[in-house]
């Protein structure tokens, strides 16, 4: 009897183990994407502080097969980093805080730029939506540097913009988590000045 149940457990583990290897996340490859060009323009040629500061974002496939994108919301769909003329990125709004969590997956204490303290957790779920762009179609978005930003001091900022292209593939439309490479489409830099 205690052989049995000793070989029981045993095979349980196993398939636990055998299994749970399927089941964890592996790390993913990010390689430059040449299926895709990606473009940015800054929609004025100044902001005034507190006010929307507006990016039309392109995103043109230029390859002979669909792209498979998912669609978050213009904020969750790029990654944007805006730095000062000495290269120092500029602090965050708790939307730009969270959803840089929200990729990450982690959670910390923040301060504000309005000096609120803020427990910020990531890895929270998405609403996501799949396109498939098909060859020679652009796909246009907005994207509000201002939901991600707090520019509040007058001033000339440079920023650039990527995305990155999961591997769609039919197993990943079952279980994301065999998602093992994606590609990455970067902008060209663009130029972002705040006035009073």
């Amino acid at each position: 009897m205690n052989a049995t149940r000793c070989f029981v457990l045993m095979f349980a583990a196993f398939v636990t183990i055998v299994l749970g290897q399927n089941r964890t996340e592996r790390p993913r490859t990010i390689v430059e994407t040449t299926r895709a060009r990606l473009t940015v323009e800054v929609l004025s040629a100044s902001f005034k502080v507190g006010s929307p500061l507006l990016l039309r974002v392109q995103f043109k496939n230029i390859s002979g097969a669909p792209i498979h994108l998912t669609d978050s919301g213009p904020s969750d769909n790029y990654h944007v980093k805006v730095m000062d003329a000495t290269g120092k990125e500029m602090t965050k709004t708790d939307r730009g805080e969270s959803i840089q969590m929200g990729r990450d997956g982690t959670t910390k204490e923040i301060v504000t730029a309005s000096g609120k303290k803020v427990v910020l957790s990531g890895g929270g779920p998405l609403k996501m939506q799949r396109i498939d762009l098909a060859p020679g179609a652009v796909w246009t978005d907005t994207l509000d540097v201002a939901e991600i930003y707090a520019l509040t001091v007058p001033g000339s900022y440079i920023g650039q913009l990527f995305m990155t292209i999961p591997d769609w593939d039919e197993r990943s439309a079952k279980d994301p988590l065999v998602l093992l490479k994606d590609e990455r489409a970067i902008a060209n830099g663009f130029t972002i000045t705040i006035t009073q």
